[in-house]
Order: structure tokens, then C-alpha cells, then sequence
């Protein structure tokens, strides 16, 4: 029974054998029945949502774009793959954009620093607004062996870190690509670099930019116009050509101390002042509003000559004077005791003119004590023509409450001049004593004698103090000397002395105010 039994069983298995082979079909994509259990058996190009990576319309329908999808017997329907059409919105395959959709990419992603990505009516990217991958905006300092990357371009130009100046600045082909009140510098030290064109005649105007007067006009290039803006010290000769709109004087204008217009290809010629925006201001100087009023350049030299080019019922300011920092934020001020640039702006000469400057300021001369625009009037009652700086001749009026004799004894506390006209109180006897060691070393000087001092005039041929003498026994007739040597070593003329690279160089100041002070002269060495 035992034998019977297996044999049995060794039949039955040869039959199922047979069976299972007669019962396969190569036709379907069945695959032993496995089709349909959710994984990606041998035979089969999907199962359910089992798709490879590699099914795309793009790869298996060349040119489409869409969704494939797995059959019931797990083989890929591309049925739903369509053709692209750029301009639905959508970005399909073949676009590298459409509209607004640029597949998730960024300016970043196409190895920019940043900024907008724009799209072609035919689907093409554009980059133009993108910003370049860069570390340092435009005007920072930079490393001149940084690469590429080391500045950021603007109005759609790169960036170059300079190499006088290692600052970032934008690269250009004309002036017109720099923007407001910048020129395209091409020469060996910056080849085709937007940077600010100096004026004048002194050593910068041979370095960089036309020369031409300042306090004068000056030409940008490419049809603009500009005025050379004095700068640093009246030695040097040199002024910043600073291009100028169309508003005129007095005019109202916009000025925001946060945003710096030089550079911008937007500003146009008829937002800006003919010269310059003054803006409310605080008691500490900080900008209250932007909206002001336009203030005409002028030249006080040409003021004190008696060509005063300011508009009716306005007046030229001087506003230079002589540097007395000794340091500038703890180092050595290299300019001190030199006389600052003449520098001029128009005010006006009656009250509530705007609301920047709403009270007069009358210009007049200190020797004549006569206003500067019409030259034959005084100050009025109750002024006089006092100091306005160091730098000129060219005086305010101010309240004056006496009339204090010239050489008397006066008092410098006074909020208000006491001395007569042609004087103001100051140090009768700063030639007797050591005021270039005050001002250097803040020490003390030693007795100040104030009196009324005559005003004269340094720059004539033969200065006149009126026939002033000393008082001592032999009387000695009193110096008219200029107020550039009231604090200088031994009321010389001051010089300064520094190296570059090895080599020694000394300014001398050449250009000595005309403001001259009628004092007893130096006690003789015995």
C-alpha cells in the first residue's frame, strides 16, 4: 500500500508539471500573474504607480511634454504626452520658459548673484535683469586680486575692482553708460571705468578729466553740462565737474541723503537742480524731509570783484575759511592750516525767501564795509560787516551793538560784534605769542590781549593799517598780516612735508587768504 501510494504522488506531479507549461502565455505582459502587485518585476515597463524615472514624454515621445501613465497589463502609455505651446503659461518641454514660469529656476540657479529672470515671447530666458554673482557693490573697497566676482556690475555693465582707488566700479564703453554725474575714464590708470571727471588746473585736471576754471563750467561729454565744484585746498587748483539740471534757482527740488543718484542712467537733467538741493536739516544736521529748494553756485571771488552772478535779491555765501583741525578722527590732519577752496552758494537777501534759509544774509566787504550787490550801500542800522570765516574779504552783515574805536579794548564773550566798521574783536597780540602750539598741542598761549582790529587788505602791494603804531616808547608801525598766519610756526608761511614710496614732498601755501589783520608786530629777538 505504501509503495502504491508514493507512485501515486510521483504521477500527480508529472501531471501538474505538464499543465503549468501548457498554461503559459507570451503574449501578455502577466508575467506569472505578478502584474498588478505593485512592483516592478522582470518583464513588465510599470506596475501601477511603479514607473521608472527614465518614462517621460521627453524621453520616450521626443518634443512633448506631459504625464505617462502604466497600463493594466504594466506597459507605458504615452497617450496623454502633447506637444509644447509656449505661451500658455505653462513651461513645457522644449521652453526654457513661459510667461511667469520658469520651472522653479532663478536668477541664482543660472549662476547669478540675484535678480529678476525675464521670458521671450518664444519661450527663451533672459538673464539682462539678473544681477551678476559678486561680493562687493558698487564705491566698496574690494581686493584687486579677487576675480570675477570680486564687484558687483550696474546699468547692466560688470563690475572691476580698481586699481588706484581698489574700489568697485562699473565697467563702460561712453559716459552715457555711467549714469548721473559720472564719465567714462579711459586712459592706463582706468581703462574704461565710470568714475567722477575732476576739473581745474591743478595736478588732478592732468590725471583725470578736461581742465577748466573753477567755479565755472564744465563739459561732461555726451551733451552734458556740469560746474566745477571747488574741492579740498585752494592750492590745489581742483574741483569736481558736477553735472547740473535745468531747475532753477530757488526752485523746488527732492533730495534724499540715503539714496545716491550719482551712477543712475534714470535721472534726467529737468529733477535737478542747476546747483544745488539744500534740504531741512536739524540742529544736529540730520535731514528732517526730503523736499527743498535749488541754491545757484557762484564764485565769492568774483563776488568780491563786484560780478556777483546770483539772481536779483540773492547774494553770493563764501563758504571756505582755514582748516584748524589738527586731527581728523585721531590722525594727523595733513591739511591744517591750509586755506580751504573757495567755495560759493547763492542766499538770499530778504526774509522768508524759502523755507530753507527764511532770514537775509547780506554779503558785503570787510575793507569798505559796503554790500557786495549793489556796492555802494551799507549794512543796515544797527549792522555791521563782520567776519564770515577766515578764507577772503568777503564779510555778512550782522547785528552790531556799539561801535567800539579800532584798537580798543572789547569783549570776546559779546554775542554780537561791539567793534566799529572795518574792525572785529579778535587777538590784538597773537604775533607775541606761541599760537601754533596752542592750536597743535592745545596749550596755553598765554595772555590773549583783545582789542578791535582793523581789517586789511594781505593781497595788496602796500596793505594799509591806518597809520596804527605801538604804544611803547619807540613807536613802531603795526603789520597788516594775513589770517593765514595767525596760527602757523612763528607766523610763517606754512609748509607740510610727507613721503610716497621713499620720496619727500612739501606743500607750501601759496594761496594765503586775503583777509589781513593790522596787529603790532613781533617783539624783536634782543
Amino acid at each position: 500500500m505504501k509503495v502504491k501510494t508514493l507512485f501515486f504522488f510521483a504521477a500527480m506531479s508529472g501531471v501538474a508539471l505538464i499543465s503549468a507549461a501548457c498554461d503559459d502565455d507570451s503574449s501578455s505582459n502577466n508575467n506569472n500573474g505578478t502584474c498588478g502587485n505593485g512592483t516592478l518585476d522582470p518583464g513588465e515597463d510599470c506596475d501601477g504607480d511603479i514607473i521608472p524615472e527614465t518614462a517621460t514624454c521627453a524621453i520616450l515621445v521626443s518634443g512633448t511634454d506631459g504625464t505617462v501613465s502604466c497600463t493594466a497589463e504594466c506597459t507605458i502609455d504615452t497617450s496623454a504626452c502633447t506637444e509644447p505651446e509656449c505661451g500658455n503659461g505653462i513651461m513645457e518641454a522644449g521652453e526654457e520658459c513661459d510667461q511667469d514660469d520658469f520651472g522653479g529656476n532663478t536668477c541664482e540657479d543660472e549662476g547669478f548673484g540675484g535678480g529678476t529672470l525675464g521670458c521671450t515671447t518664444d519661450c527663451q530666458l533672459v538673464t539682462t535683469e539678473c544681477t551678476e554673482l559678486c561680493i562687493n557693490e558698487m564705491w566698496e573697497d574690494c581686493n584687486t586680486a579677487g576675480g570675477t566676482t570680486e564687484c558687483c556690475g550696474a546699468n547692466g555693465f560688470a563690475g572691476t575692482c580698481d586699481s588706484l582707488y581698489e574700489m568697485c566700479l562699473q565697467t563702460c564703453d561712453e559716459g552715457g553708460d555711467c549714469g548721473w554725474g559720472l564719465q567714462c575714464i579711459d586712459n592706463s590708470y582706468m581703462p574704461g571705468e565710470c568714475f567722477y571727471q575732476f576739473c581745474g588746473h591743478g595736478d588732478m585736471a592732468g590725471f583725470i578729466g578736461t581742465p577748466s576754471d573753477v567755479n565755472a563750467a564744465c563739459d561732461l561729454g555726451d551733451g552734458r553740462t556740469g560746474y566745477c565744484v571747488p574741492l579740498w585746498r585752494q592750492i590745489d587748483d581742483t574741483g569736481l565737474c558736477q553735472e547740473v539740471g535745468t531747475l532753477a534757482n530757488n526752485a523746488a527740488c527732492v533730495s534724499d541723503d540715503d539714496v545716491m543718484i550719482d551712477g543712475d542712467t534714470t535721472i534726467t537733467a529737468d529733477s535737478q537742480c542747476q546747483g544745488r538741493c539744500l534740504t531741512p536739516r536739524d540742529d544736529a544736521g540730520n535731514q528732517t524731509s526730503e523736499n527743498g529748494n535749488c541754491f545757484d553756485y557762484c564764485d565769492p571771488n568774483d563776488s568780491l570783484a563786484g560780478e556777483d552772478t546770483c539772481p536779483t535779491d540773492w547774494n553770493c555765501l563764501s563758504l571756505g575759511s582755514i582748516d584748524l583741525e589738527p586731527t581728523i578722527d585721531g590722525s594727523e590732519n595733513s591739511n591744517v592750516l591750509f586755506r580751504e577752496a573757495d567755495q560759493g552758494l547763492c542766499v538770499p537777501m530778504v526774509a522768508e525767501a524759502n523755507a530753507i534759509i527764511d532770514e537775509p544774509i547780506v554779503m558785503c566787504d570787510l575793507i569798505t564795509g559796503l554790500q557786495i550787490k549793489n556796492g555802494t550801500s551799507p549794512c543796515a542800522e544797527g549792522e555791521t560787516c563782520q567776519l564770515n570765516g577766515f578764507g577772503n574779504l568777503l564779510g555778512v552783515c550782522a547785528p552790531s551793538t556799539e561801535a567800539d574805536a579800532i584798537d580798543a579794548v572789547c569783549d570776546s564773550e559779546s554775542d554780537e560784534e561791539t567793534c566799529s566798521a572795518g574792525s572785529f574783536c579778535y587777538i590784538r597780540n597773537f604775533m607775541a605769542l606761541d599760537m601754533y602750539d596752542a592750536l597743535i598741542n592745545d596749550s596755553d598761549p598765554g595772555t590773549l590781549d583783545w582789542a578791535c582790529v582793523k581789517v586789511c587788505d594781505a593781497s595788496a602791494a602796500e596793505p594799509d593799517c591806518g597809520g596804527l603804531m605801538t604804544d611803547d616808547a619807540t613807536p613802531v608801525a603795526y603789520e597788516c598780516v594775513s589770517a593765514s598766519r595767525i596760527f602757523t610756526q612763528n607766523h610763517e608761511q606754512h609748509s607740510y612735508s610727507y613721503t610716497v614710496n621713499g620720496t619727500v614732498y612739501t606743500d607750501t601755501e601759496e594761496s594765503e587768504s586775503a583777509l589781513g589783520l593790522c596787529v603790532p608786530p613781533a617783539p624783536q629777538a634782543k
